[in-house]
């Protein structure tokens, strides 16, 4: 069986209707196997953004295990410290319904 994977890719430009916010997005699937490189990775994105305004964008990711609300918790601290304002788009219904029952909803900026 070949093991999960999932990368963040940084577009230069954002979708139409993201006007000049630093944009990624994320395919595959989120899970225990995954997520370390997912956390180094959107660390980095958020470092070096070239707008205060980010976007990471979930609607690629396959399967979301729920280290992905670790992940975006972590990647809201990193954002913070780099004087971001960082928003989360494209989250399945099962993620949503993981950030509502962990009291995440109300916490995460989705998008």
């Amino acid at each position: 069986m070949a093991a999960a994977s999932a990368g963040l890719s940084v577009r230069e430009t954002p979708p139409e209707g993201f006007g000049d916010s630093a944009y990624a997005e994320i395919a595959g699937d989120i899970d225990n196997d995954t997520a370390v490189a997912l956390l180094d990775e959107g660390k980095a994105f958020l470092a070096s953004a070239n707008s205060r305004d980010v976007i990471i964008d979930f609607s690629r990711v396959k399967t979301a295990q729920s280290v992905a609300l670790s992940l975006m918790v972590r990647w809201l601290d990193t954002a913070a410290k780099h004087d971001r304002s960082l928003r989360f788009k494209g989250l399945s219904g099962k993620l949503h319904d993981l950030a509502k029952v962990s009291g995440l909803e109300e916490v995460l900026p989705l998008a």
